[in-house]
């Protein structure tokens, strides 16, 4: 079946969406929305006042489509139903995930492939200042030093990224690769979604997963807990 999730693709990993509202959506049409996204996946995580991000890993078989065109089905459902506009970022974790949605381009969703060369291609020309870790003090040194990318601060040995932002610092930053370094290992806390008169979970599932390590591998772990549970007998639509 087109769509059909294959364990076997190198894009297997992918697994998260990042869901990003105007910022200046009404509250009620975010709640809205976050029960929307509740009728696609049973983990659903609130980012307020204006995002979400959610792990559609257990829901992937059941609709027969893959993340990305899980994405554009819930695009699709917002515009028809509340005439929001979201832009949704895919990827293996929810860091990446948080960056591509920031920028989708025209179709509003972009998707940033688990293997590593195409995550490298996405993270490595970015500006270190996007990395998640480095603040605007640790990206100014960086850039004074000529690490103005992700991708010079990659290639850098540990000892020497150690030098530059202290050691501490330089291990969390340069953690080898499957490591999470480029974000925290889920998303902040922030208050659960679940869609309208379902049931609190009584036992956690998949949760949220962990960040991009700055030499980004092709999967990532995941932690959390489920915030969301489906409705009775929904049905997969176009």
């Amino acid at each position: 079946m087109p769509g059909q999730h294959d364990a076997t693709l190198p894009d297997s990993a992918l697994r998260i969406l990042h869901v990003r509202c105007p910022a200046d959506v009404d509250p009620q049409v975010y709640r809205l929305l976050l029960g929307l996204v509740a009728e696609v996946t049973p983990v659903v995580q609130a980012l307020p006042p204006s995002a979400l991000v959610a792990d559609v890993s257990g829901s992937l078989r059941y609709f027969g489509r893959d993340p990305s065109a899980l994405a554009r089905m819930i695009r699709t459902r917002a515009l028809a139903r509340y005439g929001l506009d979201v832009k949704i970022g895919v990827a293996s974790t929810w860091a990446l995930a948080a960056m591509a949605s920031n920028e989708t381009g025209p179709g509003g969703i972009r998707t940033v492939g688990a293997a590593r060369a195409e995550t490298e291609a996405f993270l490595y020309p970015r500006p270190v200042a996007e990395l998640y870790g480095i603040g605007p003090a640790q990206a100014r040194t960086l850039t004074t030093f000529g690490v103005h990318s992700v991708g010079i601060l990659a290639a850098l040995p540990e000892p020497t990224v150690q030098r530059i932002l202290g050691g501490r610092t330089g291990r969390l930053i340069h953690e080898p690769p499957g490591a999470s370094t480029a974000g925290p290992s889920s998303p902040p806390t922030s208050p659960t979604a679940r869609a309208p008169g379902a049931a609190s979970p009584s036992t956690p599932s998949t949760p949220p997963p962990s960040a991009p390590p700055c030499s980004p591998s092709p999967s990532s772990s995941a932690t959390g807990s489920a915030t969301a549970t489906r409705p009775p007998g929904p049905s997969p639509s176009p």
